[in-house]
């Protein structure tokens, strides 16, 4: 029933039937496909924009949040205020990622489940400025940020001023007695001021720096002071004893009250000591870091703990909806598969059935065909009819092409004879001239070679006047470079003398200023002795004055000693510029000789110059003259070459005439050949 069909129908309605079914089948795959890939879209958009993102917005923030401990941790720690300011940026820049993670709740459709963990990070957000505050303003105090700090500002710095000043109270009462006698007991008061001062710098030290080391000196420091109280009181204690040392060696009364006001004070001092330091190596040494560990710590792990439900939560989300998006793509590729197969096998179905009503015609036709090709070439056979498509067609006209085919080679029988009779003609003309093109080559041939010589001659005139005009501008340059030389080392000969004057110039100058150093030189040296002479007088007053006059004394043997290094002094500079004098003067002397020999050079070299000028013309003339030879001599050269080539012509044009004359004789025979084999091909066929 379709073969029957298909036979009526003509071969493009056979083929667009056969592909209409086809492009059927793959526009519904096609379709199916597109639904498929929109639901996966969706899928995958909802996945990209809403999901993921909330994910990454969690994650990132999570991650600045650790980022911000770190900062505000190392301000905490070292103080550096760039901490500070990066930690402030990054909480506005936290600020601005939960505006954006509120931006992409409003658009997820599960933005209630997202929202508690938000507003508890927000929540715990606003209760860190304050805190923070408290962190800056401890960093800035350090009675705020260290308790040990306060406590010996408010108890421990009141004492220390109270012994301080009952120290100095002492010695300033025995500066005033100031007598041998009493030397002991100002030696202890200034001890034990020594000692009072290491007790402060160390304990100031502990302080800073919370080092063990320092609190034990300050422990023995006290130890010591503790030691030289006891002794100022034994040493005043005995001397009162004692009626005879009793005057010499007694306290006076402003010195035994401030004993009393040190020993309470340094008594209130190490117990307070004791407090300060126990409070500074205890657990809560620093307000800032207790701060940050009972405060600030549980605001950021309770921070940290809402991101990583958030996050928790956005990826639980993430892999359910990859889940789905993978289920619902295995099932979309099941059925795309099914649609695909069943396509496929429809296809499959037609094309075969459409192939088949094409092929078996024209393997009728193919079989004829090969009979009338393959067997005794009758060309009176014809192709069978049977159907009505373009292979029917095909069968009528090649029959009538077959029947003009017959006709033609009827009439290209009767050709062939004539066709024999004009190749003979042909070889017998193509003879005569290849004979008088071979004469003629001769003769060209002869000619060239003449030409050649004459040529070749010519090319040596031009290149020897090449080299003269080549050599003759070589020297010519070379005799203008010269004379440029010599007019250039006249310049720097004339820069060289204008130095050489300079030289001798500042030469004169140094000479006339080394004159003029000894001169304070020797005004130096006077002062000196007259310094010497006034340390001595001085040295004579204090030995005079005795006991009271040994500083001044001292102070004169120096004053003489810096006299006498003054002198040793005056005399070395007075050599050394006595040496500059004599070396100026002899450089003045080498100065002049050497610009008489430069203003020598220069008369010399503007002789060169002006001797140079005219033979720079002369050449300048030779070089045109062998420039015009060399033009003549090229010229020559180019008429002879263009003779040269002409006849070259004349030759080529002869051996393309004697190579055509061959190959007009080839065609000739081998046309002779072809007519031959037309006539037994002709003859194969039944006409």
């Amino acid at each position: 029933m379709m073969k029957q069909i298909l036979n009526n129908l003509s071969l493009r309605k056979k083929m667009k039937f056969g592909f209409g079914v086809i492009w059927l089948a793959l526009a519904i795959i096609t379709i199916q496909a597109v639904v498929n890939l929109l639901i996966v879209r969706n899928n995958v958009v909802e996945l990209v924009n809403e999901t993921q993102p909330l994910e990454n917005a969690a994650q990132d923030l999570a991650l600045h949040l650790e980022q911000s401990i770190t900062l505000l941790n190392g301000y905490v720690l070292s103080g550096n205020l760039t901490d500070l300011q990066i930690y402030l940026q990054q909480q506005e820049q936290s600020k601005s990622k939960i505006n954006v993670l509120q931006a992409l709740l409003i658009k997820s459709e599960r933005s209630s489940e997202y929202l508690p963990y938000l507003s508890d990070i927000e929540a715990q957000l606003q209760k860190l400025p304050p805190l923070i505050l408290q962190v800056q303003k401890m960093q800035s105090s350090p009675s705020q940020k260290y308790p040990a700090y306060a406590y010996a500002e408010n108890q421990i710095l009141p004492l220390s001023r109270v012994i301080q000043q009952s120290i100095l109270l002492m010695r300033n009462s025995e500066m005033a007695i100031l007598s041998a006698e009493r030397a002991p007991t100002l030696n202890l008061v200034l001890e034990m001021e020594a000692a009072w001062l290491n007790v402060i710098s160390n304990f100031r030290g502990y302080l800073a720096f919370r080092s063990d080391e320092m609190a034990t000196q300050v422990e023995r420091y006290l130890l010591q002071f503790s030691g030289l109280l006891g002794q100022l009181k034994a040493q005043s204690e005995s001397s009162l004893a004692n009626a005879m040392d009793a005057k010499a060696a007694s306290l006076t009364l402003e010195e035994e009250l401030a004993i009393e006001q040190i020993e309470q004070a340094f008594a209130d001092y190490q117990q307070n000591y004791l407090s300060a330091k126990m409070l500074h190596q205890g657990e809560y040494w620093r307000h800032d870091l207790q701060l940050m560990e009972k405060q600030i710590a549980p605001i950021y792990q309770h921070l940290q703990s809402s991101f990583s439900g958030l996050k928790t939560l956005a990826q639980t989300h993430t892999r359910e909806s990859g889940e789905e998006l993978a289920n619902g793509s295995f099932w979309n590729l099941v059925l795309l598969l099914l649609l695909s197969v069943t396509g496929q096998l429809v296809g499959m179905f037609i094309s075969r059935k459409v192939t088949d009503a094409v092929v078996e015609p024209v393997a009728q036709i193919s079989e004829a065909m090969e009979a009338i090709a393959k067997g005794s070439g009758d060309l009176t056979q014809r192709l069978p009819i049977q159907s009505r498509d373009e292979i029917g067609d095909l069968a009528l006209h090649f029959n009538q092409f077959i029947g003009r085919i017959q006709t033609l080679l009827s009439q290209i029988s009767q050709t062939l004879y004539e066709l024999e009779s004009s190749s003979e003609h042909l070889q017998q003309i193509t003879l005569s001239m290849n004979n008088g093109v071979q004469q003629q080559m001769k003769a060209t041939s002869g000619l060239s070679r003449s030409i050649l010589e004459m040529t070749n001659q010519a090319q040596s005139v031009e290149d020897y006047s090449s080299n003269t005009t080549r050599a003759t501008a070589q020297a010519a340059e070379r005799v203008l470079e010269g004379g440029q030389t010599v007019q250039q080392t006249a310049q720097e000969m004339l820069r060289l003398s204008d130095n050489m004057q300079a030289m001798i110039d500042s030469v004169m100058a140094l000479r006339e200023d080394g004159k003029s150093i000894g001169m304070v030189v020797n005004v130096i040296r006077e002062i000196a002795e007259q310094t010497n002479l006034l340390a001595l007088n001085a040295a004579i007053e204090a030995a005079r004055a005795g006991e009271h006059g040994r500083g001044f004394a001292v102070v004169a043997d120096e004053v003489r000693s810096l006299a006498k290094r003054t002198q040793d002094s005056t005399s070395e500079i007075e050599q050394i510029i006595t040496k500059i004098i004599l070396a100026t003067e002899a450089t003045v002397q080498v100065v002049d000789k050497g610009q008489q020999a430069a203003q020598s050079s220069m008369r010399s070299v503007n002789q060169s110059r002006d001797t140079l000028q005219p033979v720079t013309v002369l050449m300048q003339d030779i070089s045109q003259m062998s420039g015009h030879m060399l033009k003549a001599a090229h010229a020559q050269t180019q008429l002879a070459q263009e003779i040269n080539s002409n006849i070259s012509d004349i030759h080529q044009v002869t051996e393309d005439s004697l190579n055509g004359a061959s190959r007009t004789k080839r065609a000739g025979e081998n046309l002779m050949q072809l007519a031959l084999r037309l006539e037994k091909l002709v003859g194969q066929f039944k006409i």
